[in-house]
C-alpha cells in the first residue's frame, strides 16, 4: 500500500493511533500541524511533515497536493470554548472541505465526529445511524455543524463521517484526568454523578485507528440528495458492550492493582453547581476547567450515551480485545510512564 495520506490532528492521542496504524499499513503520511504542535510522541523520521492550520485556508492547498485520502481529526474539545469551539470544528471543518473539493483530484475525507453530534440513547436504546441527530452539549452541537458543512460539499468530495464513542487509549490525558481528579487524597473515593447508572459506549484509539482505515477504503460516501437520517455516509464504531462509569473506574482501579474503589453518587445539582464555579474560575483565571465543565455536568444528566457497532462492523472490523482489557492496558501503561 503507497496512498498518500494527510492526516490533521496528528498530535492528539487519536492521532498518534492513527499515524501508527497507517505506518503498520504502508502509506505515506503527511501531517498537517503547526509551529505551536506537540509531536515529541510521534515518529517524525517517517513523516511528511506540513506547516499550516485549518483556519488558514491557503496552507491548506498545499498540504493536499497530491493526497489520496484526507483523515480529519483535528478540532477544539473543550465545550467551555465559546466562539472558539465553533470556529474550529465548524469552520475549520468547511475549510479542509472546501480546499479538497478544489483539489484536481479530490481526496476521500474521513472526518472523525462523535457520538456527542448524536446525542445521548433516544428512547432508552442504542443509537444507530438512522436515528435524527439530537445533540445536547456545545462540543456535540459543534461537531454536528461541522458534519454538515463538511456535507455542504458531498456532491464533490467523497465524504464518510465516523461518529466514535468515548475514546481512549495511551497518550490520553482526558481519560487520566478523570482517573486523576475524582481519586481524593488518593482514597479511590470517585465523587461522580449516576456513575452507576450512566452507560457509556467506548473505543480504544487503536482499534478506532483501524476502523478510519477501513472507512477510507471501502465506507459509505455521503450522499447530498438523501436526507441524515438515511445514515448513508455514517458510523457509530463502539467496542462490546458498554459500561457504566463507576465500572469502567473499577476496571482501571484492577489494572492498576488497586482495590480501594468507592463510587458516590452524587447529587446533578451539586454537579452543575461544581462544574459552573470551575468554569467561572477558568475565565477569571484564564485556564483551563478540565474535566470540570458544564458541558460533562449536561451530559450526565442526559443519561446514558450508547451506540451500535453494527454497521461498523459490515465493513469488517472487529475490536483488537475486549473493552475491559484495553482499560486495563490504559492505565498500566499511564503508570508505566509515570503519569498515574
Amino acid at each position: 500500500m503507497t496512498d498518500r495520506v494527510l492526516v490533521t490532528g496528528a498530535s492528539g492521542f487519536i492521532g498518534y493511533h492513527l499515524v501508527s496504524a497507517l505506518l503498520d499499513h504502508g502509506h505515506h503520511i503527511r501531517c498537517l500541524v503547526r509551529p505551536t504542535s506537540e509531536l515529541s510522541q510521534l515518529p517524525l523520521s517517517a513523516l511528511e511533515l506540513v506547516t499550516g492550520d485549518i483556519l488558514d485556508p491557503p496552507s491548506l492547498a498545499t498540504a493536499l497536493d497530491g493526497i489520496d485520502a484526507v483523515y480529519h481529526l483535528a478540532g477544539e474539545i473543550d465545550g467551555s470554548a465559546g466562539k472558539r469551539l465553533y470556529r474550529a470544528n465548524v469552520e475549520g471543518t468547511r475549510n479542509l472541505a472546501a480546499a479538497c473539493a478544489a483539489a484536481a483530484k479530490p481526496p476521500v475525507l474521513v472526518l472523525v465526529s462523535t457520538l456527542e453530534a448524536g446525542g445521548p440513547d433516544p428512547n432508552g436504546r442504542a443509537r444507530t445511524e438512522h436515528d435524527p441527530a439530537a445533540p445536547l452539549t456545545h462540543y456535540g452541537r459543534s461537531k454536528l455543524e461541522g458534519e454538515r458543512a463538511a456535507a455542504e460539499f458531498a456532491g464533490r468530495v467523497p465524504i464518510t463521517v465516523v461518529r466514535a464513542a468515548a475514546v481512549f487509549g495511551e497518550y490520553d490525558r482526558q481519560t487520566l484526568n478523570i482517573f486523576k481528579a475524582f481519586r481524593l487524597a488518593g482514597l479511590g473515593i470517585y465523587p461522580l454523578p449516576r456513575a452507576n447508572r450512566q452507560r457509556l459506549s467506548m473505543v480504544h484509539a487503536g482499534d478506532l485507528a483501524e476502523f478510519l482505515l477501513l472507512a477510507a477504503e471501502r465506507g459509505e460516501r455521503l450522499d447530498s440528495a438523501r436526507p441524515e437520517t438515511d445514515g448513508i455516509g455514517l458510523y457509530y464504531p463502539a467496542a462490546g458492550e458498554p459500561l457504566t462509569l463507576g465500572e469502567a473506574i473499577r476496571t482501571a482501579a484492577e489494572g492498576l492493582g488497586d482495590q480501594r474503589v468507592r463510587i458516590v453518587d452524587v447529587p446533578l445539582a451539586l454537579a452543575f453547581v461544581v462544574t459552573g464555579l470551575a468554569e467561572l474560575w477558568s475565565r477569571v483565571s484564564g485556564r483551563s476547567p478540565g474535566v470540570m465543565t458544564l458541558d460533562k455536568a449536561r451530559a450526565a444528566a442526559a443519561g446514558s450515551w450508547t451506540c451500535s457497532p453494527k454497521k461498523s462492523q459490515q465493513l469488517g472490523w472487529e475490536t483488537d480485545r475486549p473493552v475491559r482489557e484495553r482499560l486495563r492496558q490504559t492505565v498500566r501503561w499511564y503508570r508505566q510512564q509515570g503519569w498515574l
